[in-house]
């Protein structure tokens, strides 16, 4: 068995959802003042802002969280079972997603510039694509399988695209288009944040599930060297967290 006060300096928990609370504040506030005044049109394109800007925080959010679990803790943990030698049984710990791959979550891509210096340029995804990504990204780190079938939920997929479209829209409005949003496009609106609101609390439990599993395997794990590697997983943790805060400060 391991000793349970390393495991509980492994960082298995997700960053603060401080931000993606609010957004969820903002969209429930926003839903029911358009309850009372339905017609609204000006309610109807905060209500329509809001909905897209939760549902684009909230993907922002995961794709940060799933890059930095995958950076400091999995292949932090992976080069040490390497460096040991250690052929562990535990589904974090295998097929980790490389880094150059993982760096799409920061929208950045690794280039070699016309004079030869390898540089990190850029990337920009549509929402369809970047939506996607995000959750099949989530899906391999986390080792889980949330990811919509797409085939499945044409229905709901086709009122998001229907959202974003409103949204961009009255985002940047353009001479003859119309400002006004209609009841069905409305109706869009709240059944596609309704989904995408299921959809990534599901998420979220699944990932907790998740590491919950795998903690659970490397407790009950009998390697000889598997507690010396851990230790030395936590002081390198600890200085990736030390570099962090100096930077933010």
């Amino acid at each position: 068995m391991i000793n349970p006060a390393l495991l509980e300096k492994l960082n298995f928990e997700l960053p603060s959802r401080e931000h993606v609370d609010a957004l969820l504040s903002d969209q429930s506030y926003c839903a029911e003042l358009i309850k009372g005044d339905f017609e609204n049109q000006c309610l109807r394109r905060v209500y329509c802002r809001t909905n897209l800007t939760l549902i684009e925080g909230v993907i922002s959010y995961l794709k940060l969280s799933t890059y930095q679990f995958n950076q400091s803790v999995l292949h932090t943990f992976k080069n040490m079972l390497d460096l040991y030698a250690i052929q562990l049984d535990v589904p974090f710990f295998q097929d980790v997603v490389p880094l150059s791959e993982a760096q799409l979550l920061l929208d950045k891509q690794v280039a070699v510039a016309s004079n030869g210096e390898i540089r990190s340029k850029p990337v920009f995804l549509d929402f369809k694509t970047n939506f996607k990504f995000t959750f099949q990204m989530v899906d391999r780190v986390f080792k889980m399988t949330c990811s919509p079938n797409y085939g499945s939920i044409r229905k709901e997929w086709d009122q998001l695209q229907r959202a974003v479209k409103v949204r961009n829209r009255i985002t940047h409005p353009k001479v003859g288009v119309s400002l006004d949003i209609s009841d069905v496009e409305l109706d869009a609106l709240a059944r596609s944040a309704q989904w995408f609101l299921d959809l990534s609390g599901l998420v979220f439990s699944e990932i907790g599930e998740s590491m919950e599993r795998n903690q659970i395997a490397l407790a009950t794990s009998t390697e000889p060297l598997l507690e010396k590697a851990l230790a030395d997983v936590v002081k390198l943790l600890a200085v990736y967290d030390m570099g962090k805060e100096s930077s933010n400060s």
